[in-house]
């Protein structure tokens, strides 16, 4: 039960995010993202209190960090414009292969070796991705 209790709650936390941010009104889409961005400071600072293991990473990946929040807004940007102009169907689908692109990009930028159900679960997300379009 403990394998699956976190992705469960990544799931509920990422479909909850994506089924809200689209509830919001059309003039005011991006404050909104600014709340969600702000959110998780405090979120991550109660999350690494509680497990004892805040590691503060380098100033040379600075750069990096600025890099991936800078790429992670404008998906979040891109995904509640495509919800506001009516595909929120595929706008969902589409970010839903996060998870994948990230085991994806572990595998070819850091060399990690991905376990075999590591390796269904790209495929089975690659192949409903193309079932549901």
């Amino acid at each position: 039960m403990d394998r699956i209790k976190l992705p469960l709650i990544a799931g509920t936390g990422f479909g909850l995010f994506m089924i809200l941010i689209d509830q919001v009104q059309s003039s005011g889409i991006f404050w909104p993202l600014v709340g969600a961005r702000m959110a998780t400071v405090p979120a991550f600072i109660i999350v690494a209190y509680y497990s004892k293991k805040l590691e503060i990473p380098g100033i040379k990946y600075l750069p990096l960090i600025l890099l991936a929040g800078f790429l992670d807004t404008g998906g979040n940007v891109f995904y509640v414009l495509a919800a506001k102009t009516g595909r929120l169907d595929i706008a969902a689908i589409l970010a839903s292969l996060y998870p994948a692109v990230t085991v994806i990009l572990a595998w070819v930028l850091l060399k990690e070796k991905l376990r075999s159900r590591q390796w269904f679960g790209v495929f089975a997300v690659m192949l409903a991705v193309m079932l549901i379009s």
